[in-house]
């Protein structure tokens, strides 16, 4: 199992009959490595998630996920996986790819039953944060489109200092640790 195998919408792609049968390629699968033109995807949600965050990366990961016009439109969809993916956008910002590939390696569809996104994980050293995202910092503190790996630092930093939402993790992670930063811990 592998992001690559997570959807930009956080759908567990690695169930996917298409997938295995080779009807369908995924949602990140080949533009990594140009074999895909991301620029010729129908999907609004795959292309502005890979051409922002790569894809390494889901909608989860972006400053603007709370407010993004195209993600409530998906979520506002009348069916049942489309709130099942909700689920998963919020699981994966409050506890980590590392916790949702685990608990996704029991789904038998694009999306399962996972546990509450509040819930502490009882693993021991887990590092989860339960508390409340800071909705108000986060609607006045977009980070802005197409960003310099400067402005992103600098917005990850700030993001650290006013809400206590996710870790940071990833190239960011990396690069602060290359640049010699310290890496912010949540507010307490």
């Amino acid at each position: 199992m592998s992001l690559i195998e997570v959807g930009c919408c956080a759908a567990y792609c690695a169930t996917c009959p298409g997938l295995a049968d080779g009807t369908c390629r995924g949602c990140k699968l080949g533009y990594d490595s140009g074999e895909r033109d991301i620029n010729k995807a129908r999907c609004q949600m795959k292309v502005c998630c890979i051409k922002r965050l790569g894809t390494a990366h889901t909608c989860a990961d972006c400053p603007d996920c709370l407010s993004c016009e195209t993600l409530r439109a998906f979520h506002a969809k009348n069916a049942y996986k489309y709130r099942k993916y909700r689920q998963s956008l919020e699981f994966i910002r409050s506890h980590g790819y590392e916790r949702f590939l685990e608990a996704a390696a029991e789904c038998k569809r694009a999306y399962g039953k996972l546990p509450k996104a509040g819930c502490a994980d009882t693993r021991k050293g887990a590092p989860v944060n339960t508390s409340k995202l800071n909705r108000e910092w986060h609607l006045g503190h977009r980070m802005p489109k197409n960003p310099t790996l400067q402005q992103r630092l600098e917005w990850h930093v700030e993001h650290a200092k006013n809400c206590p939402c996710r870790a940071i993790t990833g190239k960011i992670a990396e690069e602060m640790k290359k640049r010699g930063m310290p890496i912010p811990r949540y507010p307490a």
